[in-house]
């Protein structure tokens, strides 16, 4: 696994600065309760998933700034595709660092809390962000050769 907490931060800075200007690195044990998580699995050499996840408040301020739009016009199905699209370009940063050949799932997108858990894998690294005092979370985790 060859993907740094600072790799993460460059990922996310290059994705999320256009539309999030205000997204700051957040202190890494600080509890962060997420309520929506959208993940895509890379297969490949390497396999593992990616998962972005965030709270509600911030998923439908994302939507509204990458589809530019008024939030409070906005479907659950608008969020999910907007989450959904930063998981995709998050994930293909992760991907691009990884040993080929490897290819990239779609992304599946959840709402509802909970611990973001994908059977069969280990988290290898997490890094945390904060956008107006709302978190955002991107965890990477690898299959479980051992399992």
């Amino acid at each position: 696994m060859s993907v740094t907490t600072e790799d993460l931060g460059q990922i996310v800075e290059e994705v999320l600065s256009t539309f999030l200007p205000d997204l700051s690195p957040a202190n890494p044990e600080d509890e962060q309760p997420t309520t929506v998580a959208a993940i895509v699995h890379i297969s490949g050499t390497w396999t593992g998933s990616v998962v972005v996840s965030c709270s509600d408040d911030l998923a439908t301020r994302t939507a509204a700034c990458m589809l530019e739009a008024d939030p409070s016009g906005l479907t659950g199905e608008d969020i999910s595709d907007a989450l959904g699209e930063v998981a995709n370009m998050v994930g293909g940063g992760v991907k691009s660092m990884m040993p080929e050949p490897s290819v990239l799932s779609l992304p599946v997108v959840t709402f509802g809390g909970g611990r973001n858990y994908v059977p069969g894998t280990i988290e290898v690294q997490s890094a945390r962000w904060s956008c107006g005092g709302r978190p955002l979370t991107v965890t990477v985790l690898e299959h479980d050769v051992t399992s």
